[in-house]
């Protein structure tokens, strides 16, 4: 097994723990065990595996502290844990991986504070450490001497604002940033429009309260965002549309949008269907905000869409025809409104608790309409 380059027992249901004596694998460059039921701790055998590349770990039921005998592992390109049950901190001997890209530690039971040793890996591309109890508080100063682009911090203990020091030049190369279930409030600063590298942007279950700055508009990367959760207030607005002096061939659309859970007014828009950012969105989630109005016509032109949550809005009118045509879709809950009239001859199998609580709507899958009743 010395001469053995990569060790593949992924997508399996082995059970039992990592033997110290794998560390007799002297060529081994992967570790690939995702997906399996591996208890018991890491073994500290594993820093001998000096040509060691890459660790696949994450899904398993591996326990106990990470060993510092990781830092021998100086060429290291990828170490993903998720999904496991790790307790105690990340050791300061990582700071010596420097050729470290990917870091994945999300979903254990680690805890803070973190070594600002991590603030040496300059090739790092990606951090995750969301839901473990870190609390963060603030985040540390040498998060932003680094060249990360996927930055995963939720349910880490996050307090106050929206981090300021996403204003660095480092900040501004991030284009994955989730920083939801965390303790974050006030206002989104204007600023977040100098981010324009965001392709994911998740700030779900904090207590954001504000409108949408206008300057969210120049964010034409933007291809998925979660905001459910706040008490985010004014029109949809900025958060549907892309700035005006962009040409159509440089905008990112959307496939995921879920604006959910706040108290945004104002309706929605009525060229909804019709704005670029939104041709090739597949989840659009509005329900339990105060918008009102009706349904915009334009809905039926977005032809991607697989599922829109519109429920406890104060929503009146009709449903307009060809909404719930559109091919792929799934799921169209506008229960709990104020819709009426017969709902359209339609093709989706949509069940008839998406359309319960409007006391005005009739037509399959609810009970028939009356005659003359509209």
């Amino acid at each position: 097994m010395a001469k053995l380059y990569s060790l593949d027992l992924s997508n399996n249901r082995l059970t039992g723990s990592i033997p110290s004596s794998i560390s007799g694998m002297t060529s081994l460059r992967n570790i690939i065990l995702y997906n399996n039921q591996i208890t018991g701790q890491i073994p500290a055998s594993i820093g001998e595996l000096q040509k060691l590349l890459e660790i696949y770990c994450s899904n398993n039921k591996l326990e106990g502290e990470l060993p510092s005998s990781l830092g021998n592992l100086t060429e290291l390109v990828d170490i993903y844990l998720s999904d496991n049950q790790l307790t105690g901190g990340i050791p300061w001997s990582f700071g010596d991986l420097a050729d470290l890209q990917h870091l994945d530690l999300s979903r254990n039971k680690l805890t803070g504070p973190i070594s600002p040793s991590l603030g040496k890996l300059k090739n790092l591309q990606q951090l995750h450490l969301s839901f473990n109890p870190l609390q963060l508080g603030i985040l540390p100063d040498w998060l932003f001497s680094m060249q990360i682009r996927s930055l995963m911090l939720a349910g880490t203990g996050i307090t106050g604002q929206f981090p300021d020091k996403l204003q660095s030049p480092q900040g501004s190369g991030i284009d994955e940033l989730d920083l939801s279930s965390n303790e974050l409030t006030g206002e989104l600063p204007h600023w977040i429009g100098e981010l324009s590298g965001l392709s994911l942007l998740n700030l779900s279950n904090n207590g954001f309260h504000s409108p949408i700055p206008e300057e969210f508009m120049k964010l034409d990367a933007l291809a998925q965002l979660d905001l459910h959760g706040n008490a985010f207030s004014g029109e949809l607005r900025p958060a549907l549309a892309r700035r005006a002096d962009i040409s159509i061939g440089d905008i990112f659309q959307y496939t995921y949008l879920d604006l959910s859970s706040n108290q945004f007014t104002g309706g929605i828009d009525e060229d909804i269907g019709f704005l670029p950012a939104m041709e090739t969105l597949e989840f659009l989630g509005l329900a339990d905000n105060q918008l009102g109005g009706s349904i915009p016509e334009s809905m039926g032109k977005m032809e991607k869409l697989r599922a829109v949550t519109m429920a406890r809005n104060g929503l009146t009118g009709r449903i307009p025809e060809g909404v719930l045509d559109i091919a792929k879709l799934e799921e169209f809950d506008v229960s709990d409104n104020f819709l009426e009239g017969e709902i359209p001859i339609h093709k989706a199998k949509i069940p008839a608790e998406s359309f319960q609580g409007n006391l005005g709507l009739c037509g399959d899958p609810l009970p028939p309409c009356q005659r003359g009743l509209p």
